[in-house]
């Protein structure tokens, strides 16, 4: 039990000086969906049966949004403490994983495949990133179900069978790919060669039963057991072409496992018609199966690894469509497989070698932390080593359109768009586009873009928004409802998908039925305004005058009060102060506002009539 313990140590130990960089690291890529969902969540319940929207597609990850809420209430948008979180996990993931590999291999060479586990720079997007801890919990339930299952299988024990499929259940709450836990318990259990058959297979019934519930339950949160609106990598081409570019990709992640050196958060893979690892992955397939069943114990020992690192890739080789091609983060579930393989070779070869090779990977790991200290670091560094990263185009191209420079973000914008992106980011870079020529009072190219985005999304919500502001901008205030009309239609939706001032859009919307003269709506969105801290002085203007031509004159009074406490030299508010007391005739204040109204009034201005 102290050996244990000061394993365990000495694994937190290897994982906080390793990652130590990234506690002082920003939020990064994806990490703002964090608090986009968490704002307007009462508690975590909610979370066990409504999706969690991530840009254009729903997430049902509870476990792993439960865990991001608890953060948010602890450290509210103070990034130490998500790293901090993440840290920990991928600690108890390393101390679960000993346990594993202590079942069929020495202490000694456990130890060393779990330190390697934890400093290997593939899995360090994982912990590294925030929003990427569904791989970390996933691969910590996963771990969790085949140590329960395989005491259930040892001891007879029902009762670590039923912790086996709740731990089960578990791993696909924080992450849909949790799902092929019943294929490793199975692959473990035939490397083990225990013969209590039958008890593995009430085991493995009971994993099965909770992968089953979940994707009833799954079906009826997201209403798909896939993706739903995501357009995969493979999607429009033929089987064949398909069976060429998964193999492909198999083997790059087998070739990032080995050499883990050009890391990037970006990989853009082009389509392929042939690769030689299509030919040779079927025989290793096979070989290694046979090697399962018949094989001495270092061939069986090499086909557990080989199964162990294959069937947890199978959810992210497009087989079914994502929207990621390629990402570091989806091996870590993996490199149970990779760790299997080390232990063996450490309890056979000597660990000379591989405590070198730990020594190295410890050192890419900890520079890697510094790559991810801010956006802007990490796409710079993407650029560097992945020239044709469409995604580093289009932060670079949004970063010099936040300052204005349009031909700039024109440029890398149409350098992304070259590469041939999938859907949901031509939908980002239309909309970009469009917001470029709106800048640039360019109608028709403006038109153009925003109707590409449209074919791809019709509710892609800033697109409406902006279309309307286009619209106030060019006093197009009959068309820019009609745009808010559908920015609202469809953002009620897809609540806490974007982030928006609404404030500032109740007060467009206002103004649009302002100048349509449309008083009891105008004044209507601007309360809205106003409840969401829209206090400026035109806005209390617009609403007070709003009023007045609606003779709710102490509600008017309210208003104009209001804006004269802010803006006492206006001579909109000394004018209208003036009518008010006009028409509720209170003589002696009128007198006294329009005579102030008059001496503040410019030259080159008429004052405005009420009726």
């Amino acid at each position: 039990m102290q050996r244990n313990i000061l394993t365990f140590i000495a694994i937190c130990a290897c994982v906080a000086l390793v990652y130590l960089p990234t506690f002082s690291n920003d939020f990064c890529l994806d990490d703002t969906v964090i608090f986009s969902n968490c704002k307007n969540l009462p508690n975590i319940l909610p979370l066990l049966y409504k999706p969690m929207p991530h840009r254009l597609v729903d997430h049902y990850r509870p476990i792993t949004f439960a865990t991001f809420y608890i953060d948010y209430k602890l450290w509210g948008e103070e990034a130490f403490g998500y790293h901090l979180t993440n840290v920990l996990l991928m600690s108890t993931c390393g101390c679960l994983l000993l346990l594993l590999l202590k079942e069929f291999f020495s202490h000694r060479a456990a130890l060393t495949a779990c330190i390697i586990f934890v400093i290997h720079p593939g899995y360090s997007e994982a912990v590294i990133n925030i929003y990427s801890r569904s791989q970390i919990l996933c691969t910590i339930m996963v771990i969790s179900a085949l140590l329960y299952s395989l005491k259930a299988v040892y001891r007879s024990s029902r009762l670590h069978a039923i912790f086996g499929g709740v731990s089960t259940f578990a791993a696909c709450l924080c992450k849909e790919s949790g799902i092929v836990t019943p294929a490793l318990f199975v692959i473990i259990i035939l490397y083990a060669q225990h013969r209590r058959y039958q008890q593995a297979i009430y085991v493995f019934f009971i994993q099965c039963c909770a992968c089953i519930v979940y994707l009833i339950v799954r079906l009826n949160v997201l209403g798909s057991v896939l993706m739903p609106g995501t357009e995969g990598f493979l999607t429009s081409v033929n089987l064949y072409s398909q069976y060429q570019n998964i193999c492909r990709l198999f083997f790059e992640y087998i070739s990032l496992s080995i050499f883990p050196l050009s890391l990037s958060c970006d990989y853009n893979f082009a389509i392929v018609d042939f690769h030689i690892s299509s030919v040779v992955t079927p025989i290793v397939v096979l070989y290694m199966t046979y090697s399962l069943w018949y094989g001495s114990y270092r061939k069986r020992s090499c086909a557990c690894a080989f199964f162990l690192f294959l069937i947890p890739l199978l959810p992210v080789l497009h087989i079914v469509p994502i929207s990621v091609i390629f990402a570091e983060r989806f091996l870590l579930v993996s490199g149970i497989g990779i760790a299997f393989m080390i232990s063996f070779v450490v309890e056979t070869r000597g660990r000379t070698i591989v405590i070198c090779s730990a020594i190295l990977l410890a050192m890419i790991t900890f520079w890697r932390c510094y790559d991810w200290r801010n956006n802007e670091t990490l796409w710079m560094k993407t650029l560097c080593t992945k020239p044709r990263s469409y995604r580093a185009k289009i932060f670079k191209g949004s970063y010099h359109l936040r300052r204005k420079n349009t031909q700039y973000a024109l440029s890398y914008f149409s350098q992304a768009l070259a590469l041939k992106p999938n859907a949901n980011n031509r939908v980002l870079l239309y909309y970009n586009l469009a917001v470029i020529y709106h800048i640039k009072s360019d109608i028709p190219r403006m038109n153009y873009y925003a109707n590409e985005v449209i074919k791809i999304i019709p509710h892609y919500v800033p697109l409406w928004l902006l279309l309307a502001e286009n619209a106030i901008v060019h006093k197009r205030y009959k068309q820019g409802l009609h745009y808010f009309n559908n920015f609202l239609r469809y953002e009620n939706k897809n609540k806490n998908r974007w982030t928006f001032d609404y404030g500032t859009i109740y007060a467009k919307i206002g103004h649009c039925f302002f100048y349509d003269k449309n008083w009891k709506k105008a004044c209507f969105f601007y309360d809205k305004a106003i409840e969401h801290n829209n206090i400026s002085t035109k806005l209390l203007l617009n609403n007070a005058y709003g009023c007045l031509m609606q003779l709710r004159y102490q509600k008017s009074q309210q208003y104009l009060l209001q804006a004269y406490r802010q803006d006492k030299s206006n001579y909109r508010v000394h004018y209208l102060l003036a009518v008010l007391y006009y028409k509720t005739n209170q003589m002696q204040k009128f007198q006294v506002h329009y005579k102030k109204a008059k001496v503040l009034k410019p030259v080159d201005l008429q004052l405005p009539t009420v009726k």
